[in-house]
């Protein structure tokens, strides 16, 4: 579809770097993912939800409610994401159009190293992750780092628009921040492309911590005695791993059974384990319609197969 033409009064870039308001030359529409499940949007939902809410506690109460007016009469013609920068073609009531932008401040590669690590080191989060789902309570582990996901004020987030509306940020920005919104619910890893994780690159290093041990020496990601935490084999309070197999298969079917904990004594009468026809003792009579008890013919087979006999 082709772009109206945006009316374009002199727009002066910040001068901050972070976040910038460069617009690259190529950039990628903002499109729908595949329907999810009832839960996983009831999750997305709550990334929109905390954006608007983010949105208004920068004093921008009313124009959100005029830029809500504006989404929900389809005046959003596009919406178009580039790394941490949004731009949107809002088209006015006297049906001009206007260019508002939205650049979301990036966290640095260090940071994200240190989310993804955190994130691989539970193994719930992980498999979420990389099932498609961004769980709701994520940020709480973000935050134990001293970071935050989403921006946290408004030197983490900035806007400005092409049109000449005294209010700032106007309702066309409002507008872009809505249908952005509405895109999160869609795609909320969309929230951490536009802090400066991608998602192919946030999984890859997901997967990465996910798959790799821990020293047993030192504390985990978490904090966790690595003797425990994340160590293949490890068993929950520390029990070791079972016992190596024998190498020869004869030694195998020779050693006696183990013994389970806490076992006692067996009353008088009690099939013992290794004696023939012991297994059909254990589970009492097995007699089909008027016939006798088949164990008494099956017997004499089990008792040939214990000494060994063809």
């Amino acid at each position: 579809m082709s772009e109206p033409p945006t009316s374009e009064p002199s727009m002066s870039e910040p001068s901050m770097s972070e976040p910038s308001m460069a617009e690259p030359s190529t950039s990628e529409p903002l499109t729908p993912e595949p329907s999810m499940p009832d839960r996983s949007m009831a999750e997305a939902r709550v990334w929109s939800r905390r954006f608007l809410a983010l949105v208004a506690d920068l004093g921008m109460t009313e124009p959100l409610r005029a830029g809500r007016h504006l989404a929900r009469a389809g005046a959003v013609v596009s919406l178009r994401r580039s790394g941490n920068l949004v731009v949107a073609l809002v088209r006015d009531g006297d049906e001009r159009v206007h260019k508002s932008r939205i650049a979301f401040g990036r966290l640095a590669g260090g940071d994200w190293s240190r989310i993804e690590r955190a994130l691989g080191a539970r193994a719930g989060y992980a498999a979420s992750l990389l099932l498609g789902t961004i769980p709701a309570d994520i940020d709480a582990v973000v935050a134990d780092l001293g970071l935050s996901l989403l921006p946290t004020g408004d030197d983490d987030l900035v806007m400005d628009c092409s049109c000449d509306d005294w209010q700032r940020p106007c309702a066309h920005a409002a507008a872009a921040c809505h249908e952005l919104a509405r895109h999160l619910e869609l795609d909320p890893f969309e929230v951490l492309a536009l802090r400066g994780r991608e998602r192919d690159v946030l999984l890859d290093g997901v997967r990465t911590y996910w798959a790799a041990p821990i020293t047993p020496s030192g504390p985990g990601p978490d904090g966790a005695d690595g003797a425990d935490a994340g160590v293949v084999g490890a068993r929950p309070g520390g029990s070791p791993p079972d016992e190596e197999l024998p190498a020869d298969a004869q030694e195998f079917w020779a050693a006696a059974l183990p013994t389970a904990p806490g076992a006692g004594t067996r009353a008088p009468g009690t099939p013992v384990p290794g004696e023939a026809g012991s297994l059909l003792d254990e589970y009492g009579p097995l007699v089909v319609g008027s016939s006798d008890d088949l164990r008494d013919r099956l017997r004499p087979a089990y008792q040939r197969f214990a000494d060994g006999s063809q």
